[in-house]
């Protein structure tokens, strides 16, 4: 995991976490670790400061709290329904034709994406994730900022020193991608729900290009496994006109 602190003045942070990628594991398992640990530190600044006994601020009390709390988010998560078309991929034989049909005009929201990978984690489904992502060219080596957000009337907001003017920072934003594609493989079969920049901002074509989305791609769609996996890693997606929509 990749753990940042970024100051955004003397008493605020920003704390961003960031999952490596990770190859056929037991979800449930990881989504806990990577929970707990990035709940583990500001957990222990709130701990460190409080009237607690101090046998409770030693690091081993402070991570199991921790993991604690992780577990009871992981929980409420996989005690979501999931949509019956998605349950079906995991469990019958299905062809290409008949999950594009299961899966059309199907919504999810953020945390059912996670509740697909545990569902399917509990019927003996490994799960892998690989993460793309790239700047441009030109700014390689810049003396970019800890943190940039675009906000929604188009400006910028930064924290870090940087000699980059807002345009430059803009620039970097909007034309910087990422892939980021989640493999659920019990051995004879795989499913692949993966999204990238553009799908995840609503900006593809297609019924439901427009509205932020995920793809899904498996095995039954006449590629290998190991050739998406090596596209991924290159920041490259296969085609699938798959939109699964996410709900705000």
């Amino acid at each position: 995991m990749v753990h940042q602190i970024i100051p955004k003045n003397e008493t605020e942070y920003i704390i961003a976490n960031t999952i490596d990628d990770i190859e056929n594991v037991d979800a449930k398992e990881a989504f806990i670790k990577f929970h707990a640990d990035s709940i583990y530190p500001a957990l222990e600044a709130i701990v460190k400061n409080s009237p607690l006994d101090e046998t409770c601020k030693n690091p081993i009390s402070i991570h199991l709290a921790a993991t604690k709390i992780a577990e009871e988010q992981i929980n409420k998560t996989a005690s979501l329904d999931l949509p019956e078309g998605i349950k079906q991929l995991f469990q019958k034989e299905l062809s290409k034709k008949e999950q594009i049909s299961l899966l059309k005009g199907v919504t999810i929201s953020q945390e059912q994406l996670g509740t697909i990978f545990l569902y399917a984690s509990d019927i003996g489904y490994k799960f892998s994730q690989y993460r793309f992502s790239d700047k441009p060219k030109k700014y390689i080596g810049a003396d970019l900022p800890s943190f940039i957000h675009l906000k929604d009337d188009g400006t910028i907001e930064h924290y870090g020193e940087t000699s980059l003017t807002d345009g430059q920072m803009k620039e970097i934003v909007i034309v910087s991608g990422f892939v980021l594609a989640r493999i659920l493989n019990n051995g004879t079969h795989w499913h692949c729900f993966y999204q990238n920049k553009n799908g995840v901002s609503g900006k593809e074509s297609g019924q439901y290009g427009s509205k932020s989305h995920i793809h899904y791609i498996s095995d039954s769609f006449g590629i290998s496994l190991d050739e998406i996996i090596k596209g991924f890693k290159g920041g490259i997606c296969p085609h699938s006109k798959v939109h699964i929509v996410l709900n705000d």
